[in-house]
C-alpha cells in the first residue's frame, strides 16, 4: 500500500517520471505495466544506482557488468507501458569496463527517449572525480540522437551551466 501511494501523481507536479529499477525482465515489464496506468509522463529506469544491496540482487549498476541483460531489461520496459522510457546508468562498472559508448548506442537502437549519464563508474560509487570527457564523447557521437544529460560533480547552478555548455549536452 505504501508503495502505490507513491504513485500518486497530482498535475501540479507535472512533467513527472517515475523511476523502477531491477534485474528480472518479467518484474520491469510488470513494474512498467503498474507504472503505466498511473500515468506519469515518463518511465525512467535506474542502471546506475551502486549501493550494495540493490547490486547484489543484480539490478541497479549491477546491471553494467552484462549489457544484453541491460538491453533485455529495457525492452522488457518498453513492452510494458506506451510511456516514454529513459534511463540512467555509469561509464560501466570500473575503469576497466567503461562501456558507455556501446551502451549508449544499444539503448538508442531499441527506443530509449533519453539517457542519464552519472560519470563515475560503480566502482567509484560517490568518491573521485566525475570524468565528463566520456558523456561528452557519446553527445558527439553522430549516431546519438536522443538527448543526453549528464550527471556528478554538480554542487552549484553556476557549475550546472558551465558543463552543460562546455561538453555540450542537452541537460544536468
Amino acid at each position: 500500500m505504501k508503495s502505490m501511494k507513491k504513485l500518486d501523481i497530482f498535475d501540479y507536479e507535472r512533467p513527472v517520471g517515475i523511476q523502477i529499477f531491477g534485474g528480472d525482465e518479467e518484474a520491469m515489464e510488470m513494474s512498467a505495466r503498474i507504472v503505466d496506468t498511473v500515468q506519469p509522463d515518463l518511465v525512467d529506469i535506474n542502471f546506475g544506482c551502486p549501493v550494495k544491496k540493490v547490486v547484489c540482487k543484480g539490478a541497479g549498476a549491477g546491471v553494467l557488468k552484462d549489457v544484453d541483460l541491460m538491453i533485455r531489461l529495457t525492452k522488457a520496459v518498453i513492452k510494458g507501458t506506451s510511456l516514454p522510457v529513459t534511463v540512467k546508468t555509469r561509464l560501466g562498472w570500473d575503469d576497466a569496463s567503461i562501456n558507455i559508448d556501446e551502451v549508449a548506442e544499444r539503448l538508442q537502437d531499441i527506443g530509449v527517449q533519453a539517457l542519464s549519464i552519472h560519470a563515475r563508474t560503480r566502482a567509484q560509487m560517490y568518491k573521485g572525480h566525475s570524468d565528463w570527457t566520456h558523456i561528452a564523447r557519446v553527445k558527439n557521437n553522430p549516431r546519438i540522437t536522443m538527448p543526453i544529460f549528464g550527471n556528478g560533480d554538480i554542487d552549484s547552478a553556476e557549475k550546472a551551466l558551465e558543463y552543460k555548455n562546455k561538453y555540450g549536452i542537452d541537460g544536468i
